[in-house]
């Protein structure tokens, strides 16, 4: 089972509100980086609604945008140290 099947519908953790979806996003990317595509079609989600659960990580500095190294089109998504820090707490 992921990490967030424990949690309820809202979970606040260090201050921060976070949703399933958010958790089960910093959890598709936290071994390494992630095209935003690719997130949606893991998580079965729709692209527009994973735009906006990474916009609210990004803002809470949980994650972060990064350039695809070949493709300009692909945004990649990267887990900052405080995300890590973040999602070994929700883990145990």
């Amino acid at each position: 089972m992921p990490a967030y099947a424990d949690l309820v519908r809202d979970e606040v953790i260090d201050g921060l509100r976070l949703t399933l979806r958010q958790v089960a996003i910093i959890e598709a990317a936290e071994p390494c980086d992630i095209a935003l595509g690719a997130i949606a079609e893991s998580l079965r989600m729709n692209k527009p609604d994973v735009t906006r659960n990474v916009d609210k990580l990004v803002k809470h500095g949980v994650v972060r945008r990064e350039p695809h190294p070949t493709d300009r089109r692909v945004c990649m998504v990267r887990v900052t140290d405080a995300g890590r820090v973040l999602y070994r707490r929700i883990a145990d």
